[in-house]
């Protein structure tokens, strides 16, 4: 595919490039989608895996409401 402005391709390549220089400049390794989450929890041998809503579900008020713009929220049981 060749690289072109007004590519919609390009752009969200731009864009995730972009996205990650200022995880990685805040300290962060990686970006994670829920549909990613949820896959690694499955492999994981997790169960009752549920993307859930800021202070909900099993999580319940376990973060900062500053940050429910730019988290995700899964809930998963691990039985032993």
């Amino acid at each position: 595919m060749k690289l072109n402005p007004t590519n919609e391709a390009t752009d969200n390549i731009r864009n995730a490039i972009n996205l990650n220089r200022g995880f990685y400049d805040w300290g962060h390794k990686f970006m994670y989608h829920s549909d990613l989450v949820i896959f690694l929890l499955e492999e994981a041998g997790f169960s009752n895996i549920e993307q859930v809503d800021f202070q909900k579900g099993l999580l319940g008020k376990t973060d900062l409401a500053k940050y429910k713009q730019v988290s995700i929220y899964v809930t998963a049981i691990k039985q032993n």
